[in-house]
């Protein structure tokens, strides 16, 4: 049987990659457990500098399996718990310690466009087509979703992506803030190495730290106690004492992550 999620560890990098192309990486329920599992793995480890998520192929993702919601989305009960396994696996994605890369590659749809606004950066090949249209099937986007999507986009962009149900380019999801940069395809996998190198380059546990930041003030427009002492956290370690060594002696740091 074709592992339907692959798991590929680089270095301070790991890659999981949607591996069901003959059905352009539409999830099902196995695949919605296998990437909330696999995130939570990736959380516990402390040696990952990023990870980095995208599909098989020629497609990001795109969405749930349709076929499936005749076995396992037939009422509203299965419908609710059908969205706490794909809630499980987005808030992995956003409460990942380590930033979160999503390496998009044609269709981001639905289930795969709530994935890419879980992650903490999107880049997308040139080719790359975005929306939810879940409205075509005369159904409502998984409410716990939502305001993911509206933190990403804004109010009016998010109720045009719902309610329209159309695709739009890479240009204009740049253009709209659902994508953080957008790169000719064949420039793709060399633009997110160097993404990730650019993120390895810094100091993993101020990585962490601003990655909490900022979530926590998305959710709360609130500063917690505990992130505020993670951020300063980092000035009483051997990576920030090497930080600083290695720029008034003008060369590479060696972070540890301690």
């Amino acid at each position: 049987m074709t592992d339907t999620l692959l798991v590929a560890r680089h270095g301070p990098r790991l890659d999981l990659t949607i591996n069901r192309p003959g059905r352009r990486n539409a999830l099902g329920l196995g695949e919605w457990r296998r990437l909330g599992d696999a995130m939570e793995e990736a959380a516990a480890d402390a040696t990952l500098r990023a990870v980095v998520v995208t599909g098989a192929g020629e497609a990001f993702a795109a969405g749930g399996d349709i076929e499936e919601f005749r076995r396992v989305r037939r009422t509203p009960d299965e419908a609710r718990a059908y969205d706490e396994v794909v809630a499980r696996a987005t808030r992995a994605i956003e409460d990942c310690p380590h930033p979160v890369v999503a390496a998009i590659n044609g269709a981001c749809v639905g289930g795969g466009l709530q994935i890419a606004a879980a992650c903490d950066l999107r880049i997308a090949a040139a080719s790359a087509r975005f929306g939810i249209p879940v409205a075509r099937l005369a159904m409502a986007a998984p409410p716990a979703e939502v305001p993911a999507l509206v933190d990403l986009v804004g109010v009016d962009v998010a109720l045009s992506i719902l309610l329209e149900a159309r695709l739009c380019d890479a240009a204009e999801a740049l253009a709209r803030g659902l994508v953080t940069r957008v790169v000719p395809d064949d420039a793709l996998a060399a633009e997110v190495a160097a993404t990730v190198e650019r993120i390895a380059a810094g100091g993993p546990l101020a990585a962490r730290a601003h990655k909490r930041l900022v979530r926590e003030w998305s959710r709360r427009r609130a500063i917690g106690a505990e992130a505020e002492a993670q951020a300063y956290a980092c000035i009483a370690s051997e990576d920030f004492r090497e930080g600083v060594d290695a720029f008034l002696a003008k060369r590479k740091p060696g972070f540890n992550g301690r």
